[in-house]
């Protein structure tokens, strides 16, 4: 089950802006051009900018309207990924209230400086994040400003603390935003929707993530049965999907459903997290019909994921998102295949698409590059990205021209999902590959959930898909137990020079044999050559080294060719 988060971020919440009529309506507009993705937004914003710093006039309507300007252009530059960008706008803009301002610690500069914990969120800098965190809370509690920007600021703060599996502090700070947002709250008559139900939200995703799962279905009901879907429909919705979370871990899949349809009727935007746990929760409950259907929504939702990624990012954040998405789509696959067999042959497909997409992609890029002028500039930029010794500046320049070349690229070719799909085999392209006397193997992990003291407990295993030619209901997956289990029999971060004579020695190489390819022979009768992919860390098994119990190797007596992807079968 996928539970989601909300990063609170700091735009435009406690400071007015009162400028003149034309100033206003141009910031504002400007502001709102940058959120549609229109680069005249930012260069008003930059013009602005500069037109303060090279006045000296700094009455308080500028000081507001130059903060607006910052955290527009803040808002750009995250949007670009420039983070670099982000702290220098940042640090500059700190240093220029410093310099102008009698009293350092205000409420622009301590704005400020709540803004840096967000951006240190966007580079997973959470080190980095907690340090601004300390020296601006230090700041709102020396002038006892705890107003609702000093909760932001512990809720962002608790945020980094989750993210390094810290639960005391993670629960400290959300509880702080929260009990500071409840005085305040009682201070000025304030609605709850003015805070307090985004904070509990929070609040519950931290209970949630650290195992507190009474905690966080009080946090999450509490939105679900008081707010206003009409009102704060991202933050209802939100909690309504962690709620049927929590109650999914709970094993009370009866609560759990009916929230997630919900959901799905009325936030298209979470399509892809709903469709996925419904799929999920249906399988469980039996409901083979609905499974399949929330699970074929799902890899819809994640292959256009997967396209806006290829899109839009360059190689190195490409790889990792696409990764990402791959395990993802392909463990919930698996899990549904497990309970309802006829979604194999899905399951099986979109493992074959999301293996392939990132290399397709790459591959796809470069012969775009090499039929254009850009091959040379290309392969310059990257070459100064591997030699290293540059600049951060420097390097997220270099990154960004590769972004842009690499997604002028792709839109030049309009038939890039084309030729992805090309370069993608299927079930049915497979089957009509194989001979009657050959097969295709392909492992991956499966997900299961175990009840263990009335909760569903994650575990992970091992399984493959067969493929035979004269197969009529799709491909056959097998569960092969344990992964770490079967990992400890062979793998090793740091091999010794013993590594090889230990790992296939008789007794060893027979239990590998026995964990990975005895359960698959009953499907294997009649197959002389097996074609096999590997996933994780069974890419580093050499499975011609298995041995039977008859102390032949495996690749004694079965032909076996290792393959990236079924393609190659015909090769």
């Amino acid at each position: 089950m996928k539970i989601l988060s909300i990063i609170l971020a700091l735009f435009a919440t406690s400071f007015v802006v009162h400028a003149q009529t034309y100033t206003k309506a141009e910031l504002t507009q400007a502001a709102y051009n940058i959120q549609q993705g229109h680069n005249e937004g930012a260069q008003i914003c930059l013009t602005y900018k500069a037109q303060v710093e090279a006045s000296k006039a700094w009455t308080e309507e500028i000081r507001q309207n130059y903060l607006f300007a910052i955290q527009s252009l803040l808002e750009y530059y995250s949007m670009q990924k420039r983070y670099t960008d982000e702290e220098e706008l940042l640090n500059h803009a700190i240093a220029l209230y410093n310099t102008r301002d009698s009293i350092t610690n205000n409420p622009q500069t301590r704005a400020l400086h709540t803004m840096q914990t967000r951006v240190q969120f966007d580079k997973k800098n959470y080190d980095a994040l907690i340090g601004y965190a300390k020296k601006a809370l230090n700041m709102y509690n020396a002038v006892g400003d705890h107003g609702i920007d000093y909760c932001i600021l512990c809720c962002n703060t608790s945020l980094a603390y989750v993210e390094q599996d810290d639960e005391q502090h993670a629960t400290q700070y959300i509880d702080e935003a929260f009990n500071c947002q409840q005085k305040l709250s009682a201070q000025f008559n304030l609605s709850k929707y003015m805070g307090y139900y985004p904070i509990q939200n929070q609040r519950g995703y931290v209970y949630l993530t650290f195992g507190m799962y009474e905690k966080a279905i009080e946090c999450f009901k509490d939105i679900v049965d008081n707010a206003s879907p009409d009102t704060l429909a991202s933050v209802y919705y939100l909690a309504a999907n962690n709620l049927s979370t929590c109650y999914f871990i709970m094993n009370q899949l009866d609560k759990a459903i009916p929230l997630l349809e919900t959901v799905k009727k009325a936030t298209p935007t979470l399509a892809y997290t709903v469709s996925q746990n419904l799929s999920v929760d249906y399988a469980l409950t039996g409901n083979d019909k609905k499974a399949l259907e929330n699970l074929r929504q799902f890899n819809a939702e994640g292959y256009e994921q997967a396209l806006a990624i290829i899109s839009k990012f360059s190689e190195i954040d490409r790889e990792a998102m696409l990764k990402k998405l791959s395990q993802e789509m392909s463990d919930c696959n698996n899990f549904v295949v497990r309970y309802v067999p006829q979604a194999a042959v899905e399951a099986f497909d979109i493992n074959l698409l999301m293996r392939s997409a990132s290399l397709s992609v790459n591959r796809m890029v470069k012969d775009f590059a090499n039929k254009s002028r850009k091959c040379n500039e290309l392969a310059h930029l990257r070459q100064m990205l591997a030699k290293g010794h540059i600049s951060t500046a420097q390097y997220d320049s270099i990154h960004h021209a590769i972004i842009d070349i690499e997604q002028n690229l792709l839109r030049a070719d309009n038939q890039f999902e084309l030729t992805l799909k090309a370069q993608t085999a299927t079930y049915e392209s497979t089957k009509q590959m194989l001979k009657a006397d050959e097969a295709y193997v392909l492992y991956c992990n499966l997900p299961t959930f175990d009840v263990e003291d009335g909760e569903l407990a994650k575990t992970l295993h091992y399984a493959a898909y067969i493929v035979r030619s004269q197969q009529n209901d799709g491909p056959t997956m097998v569960d092969l137990g344990l992964l770490e289990n079967i990992d400890s029999l062979f793998f090793t971060a740091t091999p010794t020079a013993e590594y090889a004579a230990e790992t296939y020695a008789a007794g060893n190489a027979q239990l590998l044999y026995d964990k990975l390819w005895a359960p698959l022979m009953p499907h294997l009768k009649g197959a002389k050559r097996v074609y096999y992919s590997t996933t994780g860390n069974l890419a580093t098994l050499n499975f011609d080294a298995l041995m039977q119990h008859n102390n032949k190797r495996l690749g004694d007596v079965t032909e076996l060719t290792l393959l990236s992807s079924p393609l190659k079968i015909n090769t």
